[in-house]
């Protein structure tokens, strides 16, 4: 389970809409992780901003409640933000992207994609909506899986449950999502077992997907789909009404490169939703 959840949070004058102060109000989310501790990270460039930088964590944790702490590191933010996850137990890593005035693309491009790439753990980017907006910080019911690997499934749903919680697994329902080309009909060999066509294979894998995450308690559903990734998984979350995305940091196939897309197709149709991206080599560990 999740035993420290680290918020990095920006300098307040860079930060006037306070969007990176959102991630806290989206805590709540992981409710089921009774007795993790907030850590707020704040990242300077000149020493002398420490203590006026200190002082802004001090507050904010003042009104988060006891079980949070506060560090401020001088350096490169995701290189700080990173070292610091590093010093504490199965952390996950919280962080708001800026919504407004294109800046999404900037940030994905910059600091969270630099975490996001560089972490041992979790992390969970929650994207502010256009304006002003506070990020969907909703009850999470509803977990879509877009995989084009059947092998990463069981970390993925593990890591899911880690983070949110066992106990919830029956009240959580999944849905898997592979979005392919057209293939021209051929046959296949997948796994020793022989496929009059090639269209078939991707059905073949999310119904061993599904099977691994039932027999976690939890409901799924499955739904494949042809087209471009981000703009189908866009549509499902809104069609769903999916609560949390769920995908790989990095996985083969480029797959990883969709996690920009994905926010700018959500930016400019729908409402966004967080997303959490797993690291493949390592995870939370399963309570």
């Amino acid at each position: 389970m999740i035993s420290t959840i680290v918020i990095p949070l920006s300098d307040p004058r860079q930060d006037e809409d306070g969007i990176a102060e959102q991630a806290i109000n989206c805590t709540h989310m992981l409710v089921e992780n009774a007795g993790a501790r907030i850590l707020l990270v704040s990242v300077i460039d000149d020493e002398a901003e420490r203590t006026e930088r200190q002082a802004y964590l001090d507050h904010i944790a003042g009104t988060i409640g006891d079980a949070v702490d506060t560090v401020v590191e001088m350096g490169d933010p995701a290189t700080q933000i990173l070292a610091v996850a590093k010093r504490v137990e199965n952390p996950l890593i919280m962080m708001a992207s800026h919504g407004r005035h294109g800046a999404l693309l900037r940030v994905l491009g910059s600091v969270a994609a630099s975490v996001a790439a560089g972490a041992d753990c979790p992390v969970m980017i929650l994207p502010a909506s256009p304006a002003t907006q506070a990020p969907i910080c909703t009850r999470i019911e509803r977990v879509l899986l877009p995989i084009n690997d059947a092998a990463i499934v069981e970390l993925l749903i593990q890591t899911t449950l880690a983070t949110l919680g066992h106990e919830r697994a029956q009240r959580i329902e999944f849905h898997l999502l592979d979005v392919t080309p057209p293939i021209a009909p051929q046959p296949a060999t997948v796994d020793g077992e022989r496929f009059v066509d090639a269209s078939e294979v991707p059905t073949h894998f999310l119904r061993r997907a599904a099977a691994l995450i039932e027999q976690h308690g939890a409901s799924v559903t499955w739904d494949l789909r042809i087209g471009d990734p981000a703009r189908e998984i866009s549509r499902i979350v809104a069609e769903r009404q999916i609560n949390l995305i769920v995908m790989p940091a990095h996985s083969r196939n480029g797959f990883n490169s969709l996690v920009p897309a994905i926010f700018a197709a959500q930016i400019r149709t729908t409402a966004p939703v967080p997303v959490l991206l797993v690291q493949m080599d390592t995870g939370p560990e399963a309570a």
